[in-house]
């Protein structure tokens, strides 16, 4: 995973998946979530055409791709 902060905001660039890197060509959704005490952050991501949700955990600075919607 890549990505620029903008003001306090991160926002992905890209991300490696299966060995392929994926260019994000649009962030369709951003939303906080909790796993228990755990705080995380979900971003749903346009990438090739199709719909990606990676959920990030910034106390772990782990990145999971949780869901994809391919076409």
């Amino acid at each position: 995973m890549a990505g620029i902060f903008d003001q306090a905001d991160f926002k992905p660039i890209w991300f490696v998946w299966r060995r392929r890197k994926f260019n994000v060509e649009k962030i369709t959704l951003v939303s906080d979530l909790k796993d228990g005490a755990i705080k995380k952050k979900m971003y749903s991501v346009l990438a090739d055409g199709n719909l990606y949700r990676l959920d990030h955990c910034p106390a772990e600075q782990t990145w999971v791709l949780e869901q994809t919607w391919i076409d």
